[in-house]
């Protein structure tokens, strides 16, 4: 268990699969996750199968998000592609339902999974990637140091528009 002053972090298993799925098919939310199709209960049990079998072969480590004083699940953080030989990893994360967005939730999510891959990992380097309009998301991860890398012009189409998508990294200072 990782700990900061709002969030904790704990190993994602099968009992947070009941808050996944309650939040997952939110349209809201969906437009921020590359993927538009609404997702069935038996679907999700197979990918929470899939996580577990990644963080076992240590390709992945995959953390709830859960609010330090109340224990209410608040989102997904992790860790996943993660290449040992060079040492870099890709980075999601998601606060579920809009009543928790703007509290600095997703902020310490990061800060505690950032300070988890520099000190227990040995990763070097982190990358993400956010799609042009998420302006907040953004803004959070240039305040714990990502920095833009790369665009991707009209990566994705969403709500009927061509989105940019762009490219950040964090490398260990």
């Amino acid at each position: 268990m990782l700990e900061g002053e709002k969030v904790r972090l704990v190993v994602l298993e099968k009992h947070h699969l009941p808050d996944i799925v309650s939040h997952w098919n939110d349209p809201e939310m969906r437009v921020f996750l590359d993927s538009y199709i609404p997702n069935s209960v038996t679907h999700e049990e197979q990918w929470m199968e899939s996580v577990q079998e990644r963080m076992k072969r240590r390709k992945e480590f995959s953390f709830a998000v859960e609010h330090i004083e109340t224990g209410e699940f608040l989102g997904t953080v992790s860790l996943h592609d993660i290449d040992w030989i060079s040492r870099s990893s890709t980075l999601g994360i998601v606060i579920h339902q809009k009543k928790n967005w703007n509290k600095g939730y997703g902020r310490e999510g990061l800060s505690l999974i950032i300070d988890y891959a520099w000190t227990h990992l040995n990763l070097e380097r982190i990358e993400l990637s956010v799609y042009d309009f998420n302006h907040r998301a953004m803004h959070v991860y240039e305040t714990v140091g990502f920095k833009t890398y790369g665009t991707a012009h009209h990566k994705h189409y969403i709500k009927g528009e061509y989105v940019d998508t762009h490219y950040m990294e964090l490398l260990r200072q």
